[in-house]
């Protein structure tokens, strides 16, 4: 309904199966992401932790966030920690706190170690027709 919102920790893999849901339509068992429909308007939602992914300046960055933390670990190797409650702008890197960096590692890995992969995934490999061919090349994707 109007007004009402998720007020846990979602990630953007959760729209889809949300609309699919609200669209009373199944959501494919290998899809990543949860619907979120459940806790639309709820208060005491469990917590969760959601992994990230960016690209910037083509160095690529993993972590996870929780509803207290933000882990981020760089492909350099590089690795930042902050406390979101205390620092929501994150201005003041953690990492260098064993106490705070290690048990955000730990969950990390065990996070990555259950999460899907796209490599598992099964793929369509059915030929593409002459209009999506043509709104491929319209966008830059193929010549």
């Amino acid at each position: 309904p109007r007004g009402d919102r998720v007020r846990s920790l979602v990630s953007i893999v959760d729209v889809a199966p949300t609309v699919l849901e609200l669209l009373g339509l199944p959501t494919p068992r290998d899809r990543d992401g949860q619907s979120l429909v459940a806790l639309i308007g709820a208060s005491n939602a469990p917590p969760r932790v959601v992994l990230i992914e960016n690209m910037l300046f083509a160095d690529e960055r993993v972590g996870l966030r929780t509803e207290k933390h933000k882990y981020v670990r760089w492909e350099i190797g590089k690795e930042e920690a902050y406390d979101l409650d205390q620092d929501p702008r994150e201005f003041v890197d953690l990492s260098g706190l064993r106490e705070v960096r290690v048990p955000l590692q730990r969950l990390y890995e065990s996070t990555l170690d259950s999460a899907p992969r796209a490599g598992n995934l099964p793929v369509e490999d059915k030929p593409l027709d002459a209009s999506t061919i043509e709104a491929m090349r319209a966008l830059g994707y193929t010549r």
